[in-house]
């Protein structure tokens, strides 16, 4: 994925199994090339506690579940 420059959007849950997304995004920061939209999902508005260090690590949206589905779509349609 590091290389891939066909990647354009990255979704990614906040409440992973082993680790939460910003840590994931902090993971990958340093392999990552190149910079596609990051949209973050949660379940759990208070988990995100800074989104100052979400938007550094690249999130351009933060979406709360429930989802709107046709906000997403509309977003993943951009």
């Amino acid at each position: 994925m590091k290389n891939d420059p066909n990647i354009d959007l990255l979704l990614l849950d906040y409440s992973m199994g082993r680790m939460n997304g910003d840590e994931l995004l902090e993971k990958m920061e340093s392999s990552r090339s190149t910079r596609c939209e990051t949209i973050m999902i949660t379940g759990h508005r208070e988990q995100i506690q800074s989104s100052k260090l979400l938007r550094a690590l690249g999130v351009q949206r933060i979406l709360c579940k429930p989802l709107d589905l046709d906000e997403l779509c509309k977003i993943v349609d951009r």
